[in-house]
Order: structure tokens, then C-alpha cells, then sequence
């Protein structure tokens, strides 16, 4: 398909020198030959070799022309470039420019145009130069720009050569990485100022101009009379070596390349420093004209140059190049990714399109081939053509953020050689290009329409997400970026897949859904945002709204939610509430349902026996409010609460997007002292949504600080998440231990333990950074309560991943059998452990041992390693042993500077083994990817969750994470501006300390494993060694918590089967899958 409008991002910048002689030669020395010339002889621009460019968009330099095909001549032989002083599209002037890319491109050689200038002052720009022939894979200005002649720059109309515009210009070269004032390097040469002076005017006359080019060096001529070294010397306005370099940031790594040609006659613009319409004195009244002509452009090639190279179409129309093509990537099957809900292949087997035409009754169209736009109209339906045209309606790419490629008659989604679009992520950074429509009438598109695009790509080990946005509405393709939600995703298969979305569930993530007046609808109607890993590529196709004749749209509910150790259904099957009270001993509550309220306090009487005392009902004296309009309340009817009794309908809160936050908080209106809740209380908390797609996470704070405990509930989140509830209007319950609770936070910790004054909060709601106002949460019966027996919440103390190191006899709990590891930091002694009963390849998948000292000097190194055994029982090995240093802060990891492919952690159940010791009170950070953990008894910078402790007695503790569960709290582990999953280049396994001097961190023996598959009688790698337990345990299956959970005899004999998870069997840790 092609797209037309689309902003290539070039910026112009200094021309080339002026050298005047009356018999400038026109050819090249011996040992050359002509490989290809346009002499402009006939009466249209031949183009098999050129573009016409056609856009308004300025450029990159914010010119004031729009260049249009009309403006494009041949005349008298010679190529025409007219600028006018005319109205056109918002642009006061009109122009042309055309270009050869991917037609006429050349490396090396002798190139010559011969030009007339017309008179440049003020304001106008010509330019004669070449762009690298791979921009459309690379951007600029990483494929190289060479600016071989320009005129009007404001060096002569205001600066040093004042006066002298009819003469002055310069040669320079443009490179870089990317487009960052960092990364972008520009080379410019001019003559001295004797030369200039005595040069004479370059306007209204031709002059020929000259590039040499060759594997070392590229020279620059202003009519050049001879190739000796005098006339050369004479001549010459620009050297440059370009000796080829792999430095990035040398001319060498970018003009050692097939470069194509562009002619433009710019107006205004950043080079001429000139803004507004009115300083244009060369085009001072409407209707005023100035041209530029080319006589003709030459190559010339040097034949035993085996480094030159050529691409043109020759007099017969044939294609001529001894450029190799790169061979379109192999399609790999895709067995990973699993294809969304809403996703469909779109080519049968024969390559015949699924989409049925003949079902569509109605479709505006935004971006479609001439095949569909065809089939649309040819099966009856009514259709709403909102295409681009470069007019009210055009394809924007953003700051040159993606790099256009060519696919014009490749295949798309409907199986028709019409091409479709392709981008690859330019070097800025970030990326995104929108199509934009202006004062058009889209009020048709209501809840009864369809959403349809087609996207494919092989991308399996960049495995790039895209944001999509619809007007209001924003959503992923692939992972979850933490803030927007997934749609699901397309295997990476290089097949095509489309997306049918009812606008009703687009609704969920903004409602309304169009911005502003849908009758007059002015902004991006869609647009794509692919982050900003460099090359990453976008492909998509064939962009429609429509209206089934036989498809109804469905409900969506979400069932697979994991609700995690403590959530639960609220309401019984029979309707009644799940939630024991004969247990209960007290109730302390912040919220409770009418009906709740009613039967635990006798109706408001307060009675001995009553579960809520009168002077701890803290549902009393509270406001309810809305933070600076970012969130606002609603009412849904005909729904029962938590408890399962309808009192009147539900209240329900939604973001808004009045501010880049949101919240909402229950304020105190008395003085409240709840430091009674302590580590003998449970946190009762229902939650409720039936915004199954948008699937908004539901944060809740116990006070308003940031040091005050959080829990996020949600399947993504730029939070960690603590469980997740289902997305099915239904009522879902929490019981959290408050030891558990105290994990992520203080409770109401601003005034000490447990206080809270007259407008401070209770409790506070958000949803940021996710702000869908389409997408509702309803909160109910929030109280913390008591066993009535006394019992307290089963929580240990260190956490349940933690575990002793070595027993009573010095000997290690953890087994190296019949399992696989990664490594980050092992001694030898380990390594041998694990290569036992198998070679090293076998058993280590992987290492990555290069462990950063973050700034080289925020730890010291300390004195205690190997000063006593290792986490192993072993004598003579050493650890980390750092001691913060005097930085004011400290940090740490393991690193892979090529890039970790780490897409092995999906396969298995891997655990990531860590162990630690020490003596003083420090709270450490570990990480891995971007998840983040507290290994503590307080959470480390008030924001990240304790995962568990050690005794500070100078034992080893260690620690086994399943890999689940860090997935579990950090959906978004590889965000791919770091390589993603399959080419990690952050930091692996990282960590902090704080920033007290002193404080040690003592760690040893970091690696993943899993056991070897074997999944005889349903256990994964049980040992078979024989080891004594006296009876009855060696017939006990334990928790990590020490409590037994089965007989292993009976799971043996298929009685009992054991969830997935990890448990204690004779004595030794074993997965069960």
C-alpha cells in the first residue's frame, strides 16, 4: 500500500562553496566511464530514476513551501524546480524537489550536475545532495548525508558574508548513531575568504559541480577545469577522509555506501533563518516564480574500483545493480506466543483472505489498499472514505522516530501484491506516527462497529510491543508496557493476524472514545508507538471501522485472574457471604455494607457481644473524596455487595484524565487511633470490576504516605503487584495476615504507629499511572479482624522463601542433583557441585559473572569473606563482601554487556538462589531485571515490598524465589529498550544497601535452577539417593512453612496430588510440576 506524506526527516544545514571558472570540464579523467546520466532531454522527469516528492510538512527545517508534482518539469533539457508565491494547503509557497532513492544510487565514482541557480535573495534555498540509499532502514542521520551545493544561507544575508548570497555556500557531510545533539556530527568546509571574494557570482549562470569519491577520501569541486593537481587545488572546496571505520562516530562508518540523489528549491527555513511569509523579498507578490535548472547529472565510475557500486534502470528499462540484496529473513514457526482473543490468521491456507466482505454492512476507512477499498464497495456496504490525501487527512510520523520502508507489491493481509506498511524505529530514542484526520464527520462510529487492523512480524527475540491509540483510547499488542493494558499478541511467525476489537471494549479504556466532536473530528484517529530500541520494526496493514450484518458483539469476562494465597469468591454459590463471622473475635472496620454494619453492631446499638465496639467503629465520621477531580464516583443499580445482599445498587469509581494522576481517599473527620492492629489481625478487603479487558489495577493505601503500605491488585501495573481478581462484575475477597500487609508498608505511620487526625486518610484509592475512563472498580467491607480463638495468621517471620543454610551439622539443606542452573556469582567449589553427574554445558545453561560496582566507588570492599565457610558448608571460598561506602547511596549487579537471552526462564521452574548474612540491621535490595525486592524486616525506599529476612546472627540464610512469582509482581520484567527478554542488556541480578556508612553486604552463591525434567509420578527430580528419616516423617510431604501437607506414600499411589510448588520431602526441597 502506498502512503504518501509520510516525514523522511532530513535537516539541511550548510551548503557548499562557490568556485567560478568559464571552462569548467565536463567528464572525468582516464580509467573512467560514464556508468549513468539523466540529460533531462524529454518532455517528463523519467521516473524509473526519480521520485516526485509531494508533501508539506517543511522539511524537518520548517520551510515554508509545499512541494508539489507540479511544480516538477522538463523543459528546453534541462530538469525544472519552480518556486511560487501562491496559497496551497496552508503553505504560502509551492515547489518541487524530487529524489532517486531505491531507483538511482551510486558508492564511489566521479558525479557531476550541471545547475543554474536562480537569484536566492532572501529567503530561497536550492540545494543540490545525496542521502545514504539505506535511510529507509536506518533514518537519519545514521545513513549519511552528503550536502554537495546549497545557496541562501544566512551567513549571507545577515552574517560574516553579508551581501554575498549570490556566492556563498560550502560542502558538509552529516552522520551520526542518531539525531541526539550527542550522537549527530556535521562536518562543513568553505573557502578562504580570498577565494570567495574572487569566485564571482554562482547565480544566474551554470556551473558545474563535482564530487570525487573513492574508498579514502571524497573531494568536493566547484567548476573544476582539469583533474591535475593545479586545477584541482583550485577548485576544490571540501576533503574529508573517510578511511571506513567500525567507530560509530567517524565519517568512515557511514560513506562507504550506495548514496542517491535529491534536487529541491527550498523557501525559508531553518537555513536562511527566515520564519515568515513576508520576508521572502525573492518572491515578493503572489504569483512571483523563480527556477531552477538542471542542465544534466553524470556518474562516473572507475573500472578497476572492485568497491564501486550502481544502482539504475538502464534505456531499456532493465534494472541494473551489483548491489546484493539482503534475502528476506526465514519465517520461524512461533510456538511461544499465544495468539489474542481478539486475533485471527488472515490467509487460509491457499493465501485466500478469513475476512468476509460480503458481512460488512457499513465501514469508514483510514488506511486501506485499493483491493479492499474495492471489495468493500463491491459487496454492497456503505462506505466512509477517510484515507490519507495529504490534505485534511495525513500520515504524521513523529520527530522522525521511524524510518519508512519500501513495500510496495509485497503481500498483505489479504493475500494481494498491494504492499503494505512497514517501519523500523529510528535512533531517538522513542517512536510513534499517528494518522491524523481534521474535520471529518465520525459520529457514525458508535458501540455497534468493529474495530480491524492487520499486523505481523518475526521478530521473536526483540518480540517488540506496540502501544496503539485510538483517539482517547490507548492499549497494547505483545506485553503489557505496565500502564496500558494488552489486547493479546500476534505470534512472530512473519504470518499475517488481524484484529477485529468491538469499539464497546475500546470503550473501556476511554469513554468517550473520540476526542473532542466526532462530527468534526480533529486528531489522530490511530496511532503506533513502538518504543525505542533502534530497528525494531512495525508492520501493519489495512486500518477500517465496520459494522457486521451478522456478528453480535460479545461479553467479555476475565476468569483466570490469580487472586493469589489469601483471595476468594465473596459470595457462596447460594448466594450468601463467604465470609465466616463465628470465627471472629473483634472486628475493626473502615468500611462496611449497610447490611454488614447493621448485623455487627446490632443496627447502630452496639451490644457486649457485638463483633465492632462502639469506640472502634471506625466507619463513623468519614468523607469521602476525590482528588482534584481525577477520579469520580458513580452508581451501578441492580448489583449486591461483598456480602451478597442488594441494598440499592453499588457505588464505583473511575479515572479521569484531568491530571496525569488520580485518587480518591476515605478522610477522618475524628481523631482515630487504630494502633491496636497488630500481627494477630487479619486485613478483610472485596474488590469488584467488570472491565475485563481494560482490567484497571486497583492500588489501596493504608494512610496517604509514601511510606505507608500499598497493595496493588492487577495482572500489570508499574507497581508490584501483591494478587489479582477477576474481571467479571462478580465480588472477590481478601484476608491478608497484617504481617503480610506490613510487608509493603507501614499502617497509617505518619503520626507513629497507627494514628490518624482529624482530615487525614484512611484509606486511598488509585489507578495510576492507568487512567481509563471507560474501565469502573468498586471497593466494599474493609475491615482487619481477629480469630476468636486466639490463633494467630501462620506467617514466618523470615518469609516463605527463606531457609537456614546449613543445619546443626554444617550441612546444606540444598541439593545439586539432578538440576540446572544459570550463574551469576559461584565459587569453584560450587561449580564443581553442580557439574556432577554431568558435564558443564550440560548442567550450567548459562553465566554472566561481570559484577558492577555502580559508579566504581559506592561499595568498599570488606574483610570477612572466607573468613569462615560458605553458604555451602565449604572452608576457603569467598563471597561479596562490600561495605557501603561514603557516596551517599550504593548499588550493585551482575551485568551481560552482549546481551542475556533469557526466554530459557520461561520454560521450567526455575528459582532464583541467593544467600546472605551479617550482623547489623541494613535492609539490602535485590533485583533481578526490573523487578525489585526487599530482603528486610522494613521495605527499602518505601516502595519495595519485603520478600523475606535472615537473623542477623552471622549465619548464612538463604533464599529461593520461584521465578513465578517475581513474573507474578512484575509483569513488565524486560521492558525492550534494554534488548527485551531475548537480548537483556540491564542489569540481571542487582542490589542496593542504602546509604549508611558501614553497612555490609554479605552475599554468596547467586544463580537460577530448576530441576531436570522427569516428571515420574507427577514429582520433578525427587532424589534417589537413600537417606535415613526416622518414622513417621520419612513418610511426610512439608511446606516451606514446615507443615505437612500429604503423606508421600499416598501421592505415590495417585491419592493425593500435590499442587505446584516446592516442598520439604525426607529433608530435601523438591518441585512438584
Amino acid at each position: 500500500m502506498k502512503l504518501s506524506n509520510i516525514l523522511l526527516g532530513v535537516v539541511l544545514a550548510t551548503v557548499s562553496p562557490t568556485v567560478a571558472s568559464a571552462q569548467a570540464i565536463e567528464g572525468a579523467p582516464e580509467g573512467y566511464k560514464l556508468v549513468w546520466s539523466d540529460e533531462f532531454n524529454g518532455t517528463s522527469l523519467d521516473e524509473k530514476a526519480w521520485n516526485i516528492e509531494v508533501s508539506g510538512t517543511g522539511g524537518g527545517n520548517q520551510e515554508l513551501q509545499f512541494y508539489r508534482k507540479e511544480n516538477v518539469s522538463v523543459a528546453d533539457g534541462n530538469l525544472v524546480l519552480t518556486a511560487k508565491r501562491e496559497e496551497y494547503q496552508g503553505k504560502s509557497f509551492t515547489s518541487g524537489r524530487i529524489n532517486s532513492n531505491q531507483k538511482t544510487a551510486f558508492k564511489h565514482g566521479i558525479m557531476q550536475a550541471k545547475i543554474k541557480f536562480p537569484k536566492t535573495a532572501n529567503g530561497l534555498w536550492p540545494a543540490y545532495w545525496m542521502m545514504g540509499n539505506d535511510i529507509n532502514k536506518y533514518g537519519w542521520p545514521r545513513c549519511g548525508e552528503i550536502d554537495i551545493v546549497e545557496m541562501g544561507h544566512f551567513n549571507a544575508i545577515t552574517g560574516k558574508y553579508a551581501g554575498w548570497q549570490d556566492r556563498y555556500f560550502s560542502g558538509t557531510l552529516h552522520y551520526g548513531p542518531d539525531a541526539s545533539n550527542e550522537h549527530h556530527q556535521q562536518n562543513s568546509q568553505e573557502f578562504s575568504q580570498e577565494k570567495f571574494e574572487a569566485i564571482g557570482a554562482v547565480e544566474g549562470d551554470y556551473h558545474i559541480f563535482t564530487i570525487e569519491w573513492d574508498g579514502q577520501y571524497l573531494y568536493m569541486y566547484y567548476d573544476l577545469e582539469g583533474y591535475k593537481n593545479g586545477p584541482k587545488n583550485r577548485a576544490r572546496y571540501y576533503t574529508l577522509n573517510i578511511t571506513p571505520s567500525d567507530d560509530a562516530m567517524t565519517p568512515g562508518h557511514y560513506f562507504q555506501k550506495p548514496f542517491y540523489f535529491l534536487f529541491n528549491l527550498a523557501v525559508g527555513g531553518t537555513f536562511t533563518n527566515i520564519y515568515n511569509p513576508s520576508d521572502i523579498t525573492a518572491l515578493p507578490n503572489a504569483g512571483d516564480e523563480a527556477k531552477m535548472y538542471v542542465d544534466w547529472v553524470r556518474v562516473y565510475q572507475k573500472e578497476d574500483d572492485a568497491d564501486a557500486q550502481y544502482l539504475y534502470t538502464d534505456e531499456s528499462g532493465n534494472k541494473q545493480t551489483n548491489i546484493p540484496e539482503e534475502p528476506d529473513k526465514p519465517s520461524q514457526d512461533d510456538d511461544v506466543t499465544e495468539l489474542s482473543g481478539f486475533a485471527t490468521e488472515a490467509l487460509d491456507e491457499n493465501g485466500e483472505t478469513t475476512f468476509d466482505f460480503n458481512d460488512v454492512s457499513d465501514a469508514v476507512l483510514i488506511s486501506t489498499s485499493e483491493g479492499v477499498t474495492g471489495h468493500l464497495y463491491s459487496a454492497g456496504a456503505t462506505v466512509k472514505d477517510c484515507n490519507v490525501n495529504n490534505t485534511n487527512r495525513n500520515l504524521y510520523i513523529w520527530e522522525n522516530t521511524y524510518v519508512p520502508v519500501n513495500r510496495d507489491g509485497k503481500t498483505n493481509s489479504f493475500g494481494w501484491a498491494e504492499g503494505y506498511n512497514m517501519f523500523t524505529v529510528a535512533s531517538a530514542g522513542w517512536s510513534g506516527l499517528g494518522f491524523n484526520i481534521k474535520n471529518e464527520d465520525l459520529s457514525q462510529i458508535d458501540d455497534t462497529y468493529w474495530l480491524h487492523f492487520a499486523m505481523k512480524g518475526d521478530d521473536q527475540e526483540l518480540h517488540t510491543s506496540h502501544q496503539i491509540t485510538v483517539s482517547n483510547a490507548n492499549f497494547i499488542v505483545g506485553n503489557s508496557d505496565g500502564k496500558f493494558a494488552s489486547v493479546g499478541d500476534f505470534k512472530r511467525d512473519g504470518k499475517w493476524y488481524y484484529f477485529d476489537i468491538p469499539v464497546k471494549v475500546l470503550k473501556q479504556f476511554a469513554n468517550p472514545l473520540m476526542k473532542g466532536d466526532a462530527a468534526a473530528f480533529d486528531d489522530n484517529i490511530i496511532a503506533f508507538i513502538s518504543g525505542g530500541k533502534t530497528d525494531a520494526e512495525l508492520s501493519f496493514d489495512n486500518i477500517f471501522f465496520y459494522k457486521s450484518k451478522t456478528k453480535e458483539i460479545p461479553s467479555y469476562a476475565d476468569t483466570k485472574s490469580d487472586l493469589g494465597k489469601y483471595g476468594y469468591k465473596s459470595v457462596k454459590e447460594d448466594g450468601t457471604w463467604a465470609f465466616d463471622l463465628t470465627q471472629v473475635g473483634e472486628i475493626i472496620p473502615l468500611q462496611l455494607s449497610e447490611d454488614v454494619w447493621k448485623g455487627v453492631t446490632s443496627d447502630g446499638t452496639y451490644q457486649e457481644t457485638d463483633l465492632v465496639k462502639q469506640d472502634r467503629d471506625y466507619t463513623q465520621s468519614n468523607n469521602y473524596y476525590t482528588w482534584e477531580g481525577t477520579m469520580v464516583g458513580g452508581h451501578e443499580d441492580g448489583v449486591a455487595n461483598s456480602s451478597g445482599v442488594y441494598t440499592g445498587g453499588i457505588s464505583t469509581w473511575t479515572s479521569t484524565t484531568k491530571l496525569d494522576w488520580n485518587g480518591m481517599g476515605i478522610a477522618s473527620a475524628t481523631e482515630k487511633d487504630l494502633s491496636m492492629i497488630d500481627d494477630s489481625y487479619y486485613l478483610h478487603i472485596a474488590l469488584r470490576s467488570d472491565a475485563a479487558v481494560g482490567h484497571i489495577p486497583v492500588r489501596v493505601r493504608f494512610g496517604a504516605e509514601n511510606s505507608d503500605a500499598v497493595l496493588t491488585f492487577g495482572a500489570y501495573s508499574k507497581y508490584p503487584i501483591f494478587a489479582d481478581f477477576n474481571r467479571d462484575g462478580e465480588w472477590y475477597a481478601f484476608d491478608i495476615p497484617v504481617a503480610e500487609l506490613k510487608k509493603y508498608g507501614k499502617l497509617w505511620g505518619k503520626n507513629g504507629n497507627g494514628k490518624v487526625k482529624v482530615g487525614e486518610n484512611l484509606l486511598c484509592f488509585y489507578t495510576m499511572d492507568t487512567q481509563y475512563t471507560g474501565s469502573s472498580f468498586s471497593f466494599d467491607n474493609i475491615f482487619f479482624w481477629n480469630k476468636k480463638d486466639g490463633t494467630k495468621p501462620e506467617v514466618n517471620e523470615l518469609g516463605e522463601f527463606t531457609t537456614k543454610s546449613l543445619d546443626a551439622d554444617g550441612k546444606s539443606y540444598f541439593s545439586m542433583e539432578n538440576k540446572e542452573f544459570i550463574n551469576f556469582n559461584v565459587s569453584e567449589a560450587t561449580i564443581q557441585m553442580q557439574t556432577e553427574g554431568g558435564t558443564k554445558d550440560e548442567n550450567i545453561l548459562a553465566g554472566y559473572y561481570t559484577l558492577n560496582n555502580w559508579n566504581g566507588n559506592t561499595y568498599t570492599n570488606g574483610s570477612k569473606s572466607g573468613t569462615v565457610v560458605n553458604s555451602f558448608g565449604i572452608e576457603g571460598q569467598g563471597w561479596i563482601d562490600w561495605v557501603v561506602g561514603t557516596q551517599g547511596w550504593s548499588g550493585g549487579g551482575f551485568l551481560a554487556e552482549d546481551g542475556a537471552d533469557l526466554r530459557i526462564l520461561e520454560d521450567g521452574d526455575w528459582y532464583l538462589h541467593f544467600a546472605m548474612r551479617g550482623t547489623d540491621n541494613c535492609n539490602h535490595l535485590v533485583g533481578f531485571a526490573e523487578s525489585r525486592f526487599t530482603i528486610g524486616s522494613t521495605v527499602f525506599d518505601d516502595k519495595t515490598p519485603v520478600v523475606g529476612d535472615f537473623k542477623r546472627d552471622g549465619e548464612w540464610y538463604s533464599f529461593d524465589i520461584p521465578y513465578s512469582y517475581i513474573k507474578k509482581s512484575f509483569p513488565s520484567l524486560y521492558p525492550q529498550n534494554n534488548g527485551g527478554q531475548a537480548a537483556w542488556k540491564g542489569n540481571l541480578v542487582w542490589f542496593m544497601s542504602g546509604a549508611h556508612t558501614g553497612d555490609e553486604l554479605q552475599m554468596d552463591n547467586v544463580f537460577f535452577w530448576r530441576e531436570k525434567k522427569d516428571d515420574t509420578d507427577g514429582i520433578q527430580t525427587v532424589r534417589q539417593e537413600t537417606v535415613e528419616v526416622a518414622a513417621p516423617f520419612a513418610d511426610a510431604v512439608y511446606d516451606l512453612q514446615g507443615r505437612q501437607v500429604a503423606r508421600l506414600s499416598d501421592v505415590k499411589a495417585h491419592l493425593v496430588t500435590l499442587p505446584r510448588g516446592l516442598y520439604i520431602i525426607n529433608g530435601k526441597k523438591v518441585v512438584v510440576r
